[in-house]
């Protein structure tokens, strides 16, 4: 598609679209060697091989859920 490939450093947030085009579950993505204000919302189907870091990220929010 003619971009550069980057490397996902961390997941943020995410987002869960209920309806319309954008549909579905979106992560935002903070680039490694990038500040998080240049960070993007991907879509959960692009960041396959970043298994991993959303593991991690979905982990830390259930963490931060079970704190009073």
């Amino acid at each position: 598609d003619g971009r550069g490939e980057f490397e996902v450093e961390k997941i943020v947030n995410k987002q869960v679209v209920h309806s319309g085009k954008l549909k579905g579950t979106w992560y935002f993505v903070k680039w490694l060697g990038y500040p998080l204000h240049e960070g993007t919302w991907e879509y959960v189907d692009e960041l396959s091989e970043c298994k991993d870091l959303i593991e991690q990220y979905e982990q830390e929010k259930k963490e931060q859920n079970r704190r009073p």
